[in-house]
């Protein structure tokens, strides 16, 4: 065990292993550290300044967790990884530049850092982890380098703030639920290089009112402003800000969460086509008040209807789709 100004930690070799007094204001950690451990500062609620040294080249998992007066740190430009969960939950955390050397963000690394506005990825960075920017409600513009490759579930989930992205065109995945609850995101561009997209990726952004992909794009395409398979046969998502659809008569499957959250959606249209709907596919449709289900449709997912509370479906007599509103207690009238 050390001190520092009657400040106690511990070291292990060149290992900066805790900081045992949690209630302290600032710190310094000494020189000849090149690496700070997993949960170092885990729970220093308090503290507000930290400076590390050059020569510190990985910071452990956890190492900042919960550290909620933190407001502003440098990181050296030796730093060549940072672990998973790493800075997750500095509430004040509000800038951050992220030197050349680092490859790669990990998992929920700024998970839930709610003050962070600016931040600066470097050209190095192949991947974005899991969660990684999880809850960076203040975050308003962010570029993505043109160096990534994958961009991980629920990586941006919940970056209410965000009004603008660009995907560059060496991403080729974007993970479940990437995307989703961007409420400030009104359009969007998949270049041609994204060659899968997970579910729920862009769910609930409900300024979006625009997504637009390369023709050149081997697995999707856009309709209209909407996001398909590329053969047109399953609509992925309609763009949030839609008052009115008619989903285009190529369609054979509304996918998963594909109208999910349209609040001002108030008419729509599904071809004779359409044989399956999604889970949640039309769920929170608040404005919703009636729709007619094709008698082609043999599959209904979990939740399809879900939270649509002036629905009234309009369904074939002795159709599946009527067996699926009396098993859900949806209200529905036959035609």
């Amino acid at each position: 065990m050390c001190s520092d100004r009657e400040l106690r930690y511990k070291l292990k070799s060149k290992e900066f292993v805790e900081l045992l007094d949690k209630d302290a204001k600032e710190f310094s950690i000494p020189d000849g550290v090149t690496r700070i451990g997993d949960g170092a500062f885990r729970g220093c609620s308090s503290l507000e300044s930290l400076a590390i040294p050059a020569g510190v080249t990985s910071i452990g998992d956890r190492a900042f967790l919960g550290c909620s007066s933190l407001s502003s740190l440098t990181l050296p430009p030796s730093v060549t990884s940072i672990g998973d969960w790493a800075f997750s939950d500095c509430s004040s955390l509000s800038s951050l530049a992220i030197p050349p050397s680092v490859t790669s963000i990990g998992t929920g690394a700024f998970f839930g850092c709610s003050s962070l506005s600016s931040l600066i990825i470097p050209s190095s960075v192949t991947g974005i982890g899991d969660n990684a920017f999880f809850g960076c409600s203040s975050l308003s513009s962010f570029a993505i380098p043109p160096s990534v490759t994958s961009i991980g579930d629920y990586a941006f989930f919940g970056c209410s703030s965000l009004s603008s992205l660009t995907i560059p065109p060496s991403v080729t995945n974007i993970g479940d639920w990437a995307f989703s609850e961007c409420f400030s995101l009104s359009s969007l561009a998949i270049p041609s290089s994204v060659i899968m997209i997970g579910i729920g990726a862009f769910a609930y952004c409900s300024s979006l009112t625009r997504i637009e992909v390369d023709e050149t794009n081997p697995n999707y395409c856009s309709i209209d402003g909407a996001l398909f398979t590329k053969d047109q046969t399953t609509l992925i998502l309609c763009a949030r800000g839609r008052t009115a659809y008619s989903v285009p008569s190529s369609v054979t499957c509304i996918g998963d969460l594909a109208f999910s959250g349209c609040h001002c959606l108030s008419s729509l249209e599904i071809p004779s086509s359409v044989v399956s709907i999604g889970d949640r596919a039309f769920s929170d449709c608040l404005s919703l008040s009636s729709l007619a289900i094709p008698s082609g449709v043999t599959g209904i997912g979990d939740d399809a209807f879900e939270d649509c509370p002036k629905l009234t479906l309009r369904v074939p007599k002795g159709s599946y789709a009527e067996e699926y509103a009396e098993e859900n207690e949806i209200k529905y009238e036959t035609f």
